[in-house]
């Protein structure tokens, strides 16, 4: 029989190992690692812990040790490790660059990165990262024309000293443009008429949308991939009418590069003109062939409209609209657009209209139907305008978790088990409300918009799930040491229970270290005693208001006794409130129901996205 190795475990500690193993967003390597601490604090061998986990008894020997040291945190966060392979050293980097630049390989006339690293020992990546951060390239090499001329050197001194005020020259060159030309590229012809400069180039040029659009698709295409365009970028800037120097402080190049671009796209212009035109001819002939589109605007509308009603005539029958199969090709090409954004067919605006489709449909097809025409083709589609509906969300990460935590607690309440849905209300000022009721037609009812307070009062309530029974105090801030107040109150109230659970939204002093504190202090007394129930927290999402239930009481007690009231002092309003509730709890003694509707439906809330904003009283 293997030996019994048991650790300390904290209760705290226990309680966190815990919750970690049953969050289903935990890291299955945490869940793992705290279930190895759990089974060994209960007094099980490594043995048999590696056995339930799977894992190695090194392992589970590691983190046990691990634990020891560290606590919770070590299990939390892995160990630092050396790395796979060690840095380079300074004077490694030194060598690399310095060969690059005062040596040539052998029987080659530059370096590479492999020759370079076979020369090193180290790896052409690294050649590689030491080339790129000392700026090196060996692989590149400038070259400059010398001239021939025996008295070249006594020339080139006497325009280098000129004297310092002079500080123009006219220099001339002894030989001709075409000697001069056969110098660097013999066998070149030359070319009549003038002479294509970059200086020749406008400053603005124009586009077309089709030459935008690609342009627009090219840069979105390489930023998502590879980066910026800057080419592409280059000649939309240029067609703006933005300045070389401006241009190339923006894109972080030089203006001889912005110039280069921009002569190699004003010398392709002719070819790209003829590229588009090919281009849409291509398209129009293929939207033809494909949707069978009349080339004159007369018959194409007169087809339209036909279409439209005889496919309205074979469906009314049916009472449905027809199906995709059956409508004609204009309907599938509008269908196609709508799902788009206008913004792709250039058209500034955020939704589409009648007038916008058409316009869209033109632009891609050289048509262009009327906006009723369109209207009616949709309708046939059995497409219709409608707003889109606003649904209940919550910026919690853990909002699932959260909504599914509260309704299995619910489900599994046992008889002696109870749940409080715990909220506070206001401050409420004293004065005079306004409110719906009963007046003559001609009449209206009037309040006061600025009225001098007469007090003011903080609710604190909690509503049982099971009973229907509210509990109040009133207190005089909102803070931790009141929800104490409150949780006291229920534990006295409710002695009886095995346990209470206490729900609440993400208000900073329902979640306090004091509030959580005080909770384990209290169970830890009555797990030793077996008196008084055990309390455990329900935390609700945030944003979530919706899901507390209390909250649609405290708005029926609002409408009953705080609408249309005009009460002088504080203790008349909480009277008001006081016997509202009492009347309400005893109620509901008479005629027991539990607490909400369908909050009670643990299938209500699986579309999380799609719960309807708005009022949530029947929950």
């Amino acid at each position: 029989m293997g030996k019994v190795e048991r650790i300390q475990v904290p209760s705290e500690d226990r309680e966190r190992l815990g919750k970690l193993v049953k969050d289903r967003n935990t890291p299955q390597k945490l869940v793992w690692r705290s279930q190895i601490v759990l089974l060994a604090a209960n007094g099980i061998g490594a043995t048999e812990v590696a056995a339930r986990v799977g894992k190695s008894l090194p392992t589970v020997r590691r983190w046990r040790r691990r634990y020891a040291v560290k606590g919770v945190e070590g299990l939390l966060k892995d160990a630092t490790r050396p790395p796979g392979r060690m840095p380079l050293t300074a004077r490694k980097i030194e060598e690399v660059a310095g060969l690059a630049l005062n040596e040539k390989p052998p029987n080659a006339t530059h370096w590479s990165e492999r020759t370079m690293a076979a020369r090193a020992g180290i790896a052409p990546s690294s050649v590689h990262k030491i080339w790129a951060a000392h700026g090196l390239k060996p692989y590149l090499t400038r070259s400059i024309n010398l001239s021939r001329n025996p008295n070249f050197i006594a020339k080139v001194e006497d325009v280098v000293g000129l004297p310092e005020p002079a500080n123009k020259a006219l220099v001339l060159n002894e030989k001709s443009q075409l000697q001069a030309l056969h110098r660097t590229q013999p066998g070149v012809p030359i070319k009549t008429g003038p002479l294509n400069t970059v200086d020749s180039i406008p400053s603005s040029i124009g586009l077309s949308p089709v030459q935008r659009e690609i342009l627009n698709l090219i840069i979105q295409h390489q930023a998502s991939v590879q980066g910026s365009a800057e080419p592409e970028r280059v000649i939309l800037l240029w067609s703006e009418g933005v300045s070389e120097s401006t241009t190339a402080q923006k894109l972080c190049v030089t203006e001889d590069e912005v110039k280069t671009l921009r002569y190699r796209w004003w010398a392709s212009t002719m070819r790209v003109a003829a590229l588009e035109r090919k281009l849409h001819k291509a398209l129009s002939d293929f939207v033809s062939l494909i949707f069978r589109i009349q080339n004159e605007e007369a018959s194409s509308e007169t087809a339209l409209y036909s279409s439209e009603r005889s496919a309205r005539t074979s469906s009314s029958g049916q009472g449905r609209p027809a199906e995709h199969k059956d409508l004609r090709p204009a309907t599938r090409a509008l269908i196609e657009i709508l799902h788009h954004k206008p913004n792709v067919y250039g058209i500034n605006r955020s939704n589409w209209t009648q007038a916008s489709l058409a316009v869209a449909f033109d632009r891609l097809y050289g048509q262009r139907p009327s906006g009723s025409t369109v209207g009616r083709l949709l309708k046939q589609a059995g497409l219709s305008w409608k707003t889109s509906r606003r649904v209940l969300t919550s910026p919690d990460p853990h909002y699932r978790e959260k909504v599914e935590l509260l309704l299995k607690t619910l489900q599994s309440l046992k008889f002696d088990e109870d749940l409080f849905f715990i909220d506070e209300l206001g401050p409420l000022q004293v004065k005079r409300y306004g409110g719906r009721s009963y007046t003559a037609k001609a009449a209206t009812p009037t309040h006061p918009q600025y009225q001098p307070s007469r007090g003011s009062i903080t609710l604190y309530g909690a509503l049982s799930a099971t009973t229907n029974q509210v509990t109040w105090f009133y207190g005089n801030s909102k803070d931790t040491a009141r929800v104490i107040d409150l949780a006291e109150i229920l534990f006295n109230q409710y002695h009886a229970k095995s346990k209470i659970y206490l729900t609440w939204d993400a208000a900073s002093w329902h979640g306090s270290d004091e509030l959580v504190q005080w909770a384990d202090t209290l169970n830890v007394q009555n797990r030793a005693s077996d008196a008084g129930p055990i309390i455990e927290f329900v935390p609700l999402p945030s944003s979530a208001q919706f899901l507390n239930v209390i909250e649609a009481v405290f708005s029926g007690m609002k409408r009953a006794v705080i609408h249309n009231s005009d009460y002088q002092s504080e203790e008349e309003m909480k009277t008001a409130i006081s016997t509202h509730f009492r009347e309400r709890n005893e109620f509901f003694k008479q005629n027991p129901r539990r607490a909400g509707k369908k909050i009670w439906e643990i299938d209500f809330f699986q579309d999380h996205n799609n719960i309807r904003s708005g009022n949530y009283r029947e929950w």
